[in-house]
């Protein structure tokens, strides 16, 4: 009797570490949504303080839409850490819990259905995310160039020209550096992730 009541305690442990952890990834998710009403509400303040008439100077107005850009930045990497916590547990899930249950295998069949059918919408939730970041954070940025040159460039042209270049840079790579993590992360979690847990489990395996 000892050996079914174990294989039962067992199961139960598994089921409940599954429940726990498919939470988490809805969890995340939401959490993810909550960030980009978060991040409209923010940046749309600070623009229509921007835009009101108590504020008068160009350079006001200028460093206030850089600072919607630095909010947008901020939210825009912790959608995608959140997105990387998803696909972490997701890959967990497959390779550990689902691997010792005989029924409960949507991680798998999730990711083989990903895998047979690249273009059925995988990734889009995260990608029209990080495209709506991107958006926002190139239009503040022009905004508050423009600022800035009403302001400066006829008395600190050079200045005026580096500092925009130099901002335009850091933008793109922001953004190239983003779209980079998005695909580590998510549209090639599979291989980035699964082959950590499997050498976590194989160490295991081998004690």
């Amino acid at each position: 009797m000892a050996a079914p009541n174990e294989q039962a305690d067992k199961s139960q442990e598994l089921i409940f570490e599954y429940d726990q952890l498919r939470k988490e990834i809805l969890h995340n998710d939401a959490v993810s949504l909550q960030i980009l009403g978060a991040t409209v509400v923010i940046s749309a303040s600070i623009m229509s303080i921007t835009f009101s008439e108590a504020v008068k100077s160009l350079t006001t107005k200028g460093l206030l839409c850089f600072m919607a850009e630095a909010v947008v930045f901020i939210a825009l990497w912790q959608v995608i850490d959140r997105a990387r916590s998803s696909y972490l547990i997701a890959s967990y899930l497959r390779i550990f819990t689902e691997a010792k249950m005989n029924y409960l295998n949507w991680e798998n069949r999730l990711a083989r259905f990903r895998q047979l059918f690249p273009g059925k919408g995988y990734g889009r939730f995260v990608n029209y995310q990080l495209w709506t970041y991107a958006f926002f954070m190139l239009v503040y940025f022009i905004l508050g160039s423009w600022y800035m040159w009403q302001r400066y460039s006829s008395s600190h042209f050079c200045i005026v020209v580096a500092s925009l270049i130099l901002g335009a840079i850091s933008t793109f790579v922001v953004l190239v550096i983003s779209r980079y993590r998005f695909g580590k992360y998510v549209l090639n979690h599979k291989d980035y992730f699964d082959p950590r847990w499997l050498r976590i489990r194989d160490e295991e395996n081998a004690d």
